[in-house]
């Protein structure tokens, strides 16, 4: 995994973890970004509804408590990543059109949905507190742990049904 965004130490703690691959990595996984990279100030886990498709509910998160605990496809960001298929980075959150608030303090926000054998799994979903925060870098970094994370995930959301 990328050290351009975690520090030696954090990365192979990440590594271990995703050694694993088991559902029980999905908290500590959340919990070691949110706490090792200052610009990840909420991150977490949306899985497709196992028992209603077009809805995410959420899973796993590191950070503030939300009140978007499910989430219809095409609603909001996630909503719309979800109907696309498709990786969205919000540089500003407030100049979003289709925009779930969560938090006032929240600026920016990327989610990554996450495929296993080809089905629509879930998303990985990040907010910061600084606009512009997501980089080209962390976009990279995080496809790239979502397509790890995609086992775990889909061990998780079989859990759930």
């Amino acid at each position: 995994m990328s050290h351009q965004i975690l520090s030696k130490e954090a990365a192979e703690r990440l590594e271990e973890l995703l050694v694993k691959g088991s559902a029980d990595i999905l908290q500590p996984v959340v919990d070691l970004l949110q706490q090792e990279v200052g610009h990840y100030d909420w991150v977490g886990f949306y899985l497709v509804d196992p028992t209603r498709s077009q809805r995410l509910v959420l899973g796993p998160f590191a950070g503030e408590p939300t009140d978007h605990t499910c989430i219809e496809f095409g609603q909001g960001i996630c909503g719309q990543a979800a109907q696309t298929g498709t990786t969205f980075v919000v540089d500003d959150v407030n100049a979003a059109d289709n925009y779930l608030a969560c938090s006032l303090r929240v600026k920016s926000e990327i989610v990554i949905p996450v495929y296993h054998e080809a089905v629509l799994i879930g998303e990985l979903d990040l907010d910061s507190w600084l606009a512009a925060a997501f980089t080209a870098a962390d976009r990279s970094f995080l496809e790239e742990l979502a397509r790890r994370l995609a086992p775990a995930l889909a061990e998780s959301r079989q859990h759930s049904e």
